[in-house]
């Protein structure tokens, strides 16, 4: 097949394009200034553009997040619209959507919506991918914390591990709905080549067994050797961060039973690290 990509060029969409031309698809990146032309020569798009949200936000910040994301799909769909021959449009989310009520866990089937900024940029991204469902069929996949040991969150969050002091951020409470970096691209190539999600289907992108903060501080601990612990209060972060400390000190419990519903096998399933 010939896959195209938004985000190419990001830590995901990296790793993809690689997993899809080791499976022998053809990738188009589809960088910032895509046309008609190369959507219409696609068999499938994964739209994965997105500014970083790991950042103070600004007024600014928070424009360019939401304008990538928004606008980056909308031309997507507008050209997939056009004629093109792509039979499926899978688009990500967040799991962000979902409330950060610690009460609540989350799946496909049973959940509920969330209020602020990271929940209305999910909401909007999503309707503006769903708004081509006539056209194509649409798959959006909510991705936890992507987890990778070289790149993406989790060098960030070892970073203090790594010079002997075990940082728990807020109360440690919290929890962190995750996924390998390895399965989720096995996953995605298997929406992919496997056509198991139904048409307009929600996917949770989360492995079986979320973790708090807390939990994540004690297996770091475990790899590096920490020798002091410090708890980061959650008052200092948000003066650190602003509005954007509410990814830290906020969690969802999500996990996926559509995956476990298509037969997607977890290499990964319960956060183990490599030494």
């Amino acid at each position: 097949m010939i896959i195209g990509i938004t985000g190419a060029g990001g830590f995901i969409g990296k790793n993809l394009s690689k997993a899809l031309l080791q499976k022998g698809h053809q990738v188009i990146a589809l960088n910032r200034g895509f046309d008609s032309v190369q959507v219409g020569h696609c068999d499938v798009v994964f739209n994965l553009a997105g500014a970083s949200i790991n950042r103070r936000w600004s007024k600014k910040g928070m424009e360019e997040i939401f304008s990538s994301r928004i606008g980056t799909t909308r031309r997507l769909c507008s050209m997939i619209r056009e004629g093109s021959k792509v039979i499926l449009m899978v688009s990500t989310s967040a799991t962000g959507i979902y409330s950060t009520d610690e009460n609540l866990k989350h799946d496909e089937y049973q959940n509920t919506m969330g209020d602020g900024f990271l929940a209305d940029v999910c909401k909007a991204w999503e309707k503006e991918a769903l708004s081509v469902n006539d056209n194509t069929r649409v798959v959006i996949a909510r991705l936890g914390v992507v987890m990778d040991q070289s790149g993406g969150a989790l060098p960030r969050m070892s970073l203090p591990f790594r010079f002997g002091a075990a940082a728990v951020m807020g109360k440690g409470s919290q929890c962190i709905s995750w996924i390998m970096l390895e399965d989720l691209i096995r996953a995605f190539v298997s929406i992919a080549e496997n056509n198991c999600i139904p048409n307009g289907n929600i996917v949770n992108m989360c492995a079986p067994n979320p973790i708090t903060y807390k939990e994540l501080a004690n297996k770091l601990s475990e790899l590096y050797k920490t020798f002091a612990k410090i708890r980061i209060p959650g008052f200092v972060l948000k003066i650190a961060m602003g509005e954007a400390s509410s990814i830290i000190l906020e969690g969802q419990h999500v996990t996926s039973k559509v995956l476990q519903e298509c037969g997607f096998n977890f290499t990964n399933p319960s956060f183990t690290l490599k030494k």
